[in-house]
């Protein structure tokens, strides 16, 4: 990889940069697919930031992650459907993402949005998808966003179904065609929930 592109990567994770992850990958993913080996290459493609970081201690270039660099990180995690143009999130396109919820939660609505967001949770479990099942299940991606409240707000949610009687006929199918990872994900719900808020 060239010293600039090094540079400019490193820039980034220690938050000296104005551009974000999503956007220097497009402006740069053709010429880097001719300069790095194809596993470096595949590995930048799909790990992102993350793996960039691994990309430069193995090659022996020292940096120090920043807040900035760490948000960045997270960004890149998402899709882009979710970010603007630069790479960057767009909040409105993430509420309409969780069906207006967290908006709601925002303005104070917070019944209203865990209405909401228990019908989204419902129709997940009805069609049996489990990607997006475990990715509720353990919020992380809110609470790397800072979306704290809800994410905690949402936990709760998913940590009761399993006693809901909406959820009973369609949850233990779900929980038998994946044989107990449904389950398991909301007993991680349960026991991140109940960490998360004896440390308040």
């Amino acid at each position: 990889m060239s010293t600039e592109n090094i540079q400019a990567l490193k820039d980034i994770i220690e938050g000296k940069s104005s551009v974000w992850w999503h956007k220097w990958w497009r402006d740069h993913a053709v010429a880097l697919e001719k300069e790095l080996g194809r596993t470096d290459y595949l590995k930048l493609k799909h790990g992102r930031l993350t793996a960039v970081s691994e990309y430069l201690s193995k090659i022996g270039v020292s940096y120090i992650w920043s807040p900035k660099g760490r948000l960045a990180e997270t960004y890149a995690k998402l899709d882009t459907s979710l970010l603007d143009e630069d790479g960057k999130l767009n909040e409105a396109a993430l509420d309409e993402h969780w069906g207006g919820a967290i908006g709601l939660f925002k303005n104070g609505q917070a019944d209203q949005s865990m209405k909401i967001f228990r019908e989204m949770l419902y129709k997940i479990v009805e069609s049996q998808n489990i990607v997006e099942f475990e990715e509720l299940a353990n919020c992380d991606i809110l609470f790397e966003l800072g979306e704290n409240d809800f994410a905690l707000a949402c936990l709760k949610v998913i940590s009761t179904i399993q006693t809901d009687d909406d959820f009973s006929n369609v949850l233990e199918e779900f929980n038998e065609t994946y044989d107990d990872i449904v389950f398991s994900a909301i007993d991680f719900a349960k026991s991140e929930y109940e960490k998360r808020t004896s440390l308040e």
